[in-house]
């Protein structure tokens, strides 16, 4: 099991684990949807209770739509407005629709505990189906890893506790050698800290394989239980990245 590291502490893990777990990207036919998407996301305030007037929540940018003072480098309009079909008074025009409130169908939608990733007519939704490329496992795996260390931090912090240079731990030595339990670390620790494949492993450290990897890593296991001095050194090295 992987680790968020000890440098993210506090409220930054629990919104770390949020975003992981939580938020979810929903894609939306632009011409169909989007202004109406607009109106619902600029109405959650209000919808809310947190507010009287939408003009009030500080962080929307609903009042650089409904105001004329220019709007922000970051904000482009232009897509919303494009979609009223209004020449001038736009900003009135946008306002007047915000305030007719949510339309039945994008409520229904965002009131599902479950929501479906696609927003749009049945045409749309087996287009998108049809284009998704991007395994949602690997995703998340992708999504997860950037919480963690890399395998040279880790290195690193084997060769220090060890007292050894890195390049003993990383560099695959050929016939018989003496016990490398810095190596073995490394390989339980890139597997149980860095959440790295065999595959990952073996590339870093210099193997034509991965058959030895369990194998190392099963003899280290049998050496921690046994030794309590070597338990700590692990146990302490695994602490600078896990909590």
């Amino acid at each position: 099991m992987g680790c968020i590291p000890s440098a993210i502490t506090g409220f930054e893990k629990q919104m770390a684990r949020f975003f992981v777990g939580v938020i979810k990207v929903i894609l939306i036919e632009e011409d169909r949807y989007q202004l109406q998407l607009s109106r619902y996301i600029h109405r959650n305030p209000i919808e809310a209770g947190i507010v009287d007037r939408l003009e009030s929540y500080p962080w929307s940018s609903y009042p650089h739509y409904v105001s004329k003072s220019p709007a922000p480098k970051w904000l482009d309009r232009g897509e919303i407005y494009g979609q009223l079909s209004a020449k001038s008074r736009q900003g009135e025009r946008y306002r007047a629709y915000v305030e007719m409130g949510v339309d039945d169908e994008i409520a229904t939608f965002y009131g599902k505990g479950n929501q479906m990733p696609y927003l749009g007519s049945d045409a749309f939704r087996d287009w998108a189906y049809r284009q998704r490329q991007t395994d949602e496992g690997e995703l998340n795996r992708k999504t997860i890893q950037s919480f963690r260390p890399t395998i040279g931090q880790v290195t690193g912090s084997v060769a220090r506790h060890f007292k050894v240079d890195a390049d003993t731990i990383t560099k695959s030595q050929r016939g018989r050698v003496d016990e490398n339990i810095a190596r073995w670390v490394a390989m339980y620790l890139a597997q149980e800290t860095c959440g790295l494949t065999l595959g990952e492993i073996a590339d870093y450290m210099g193997l034509k394989r991965t058959g030895s990897i369990p194998t190392t890593i099963s003899k280290l296991k049998a050496r921690v239980a046994k030794n309590a001095r070597l338990a700590k050194v692990v146990e302490d090295i695994k602490s600078e990245y896990c909590t």
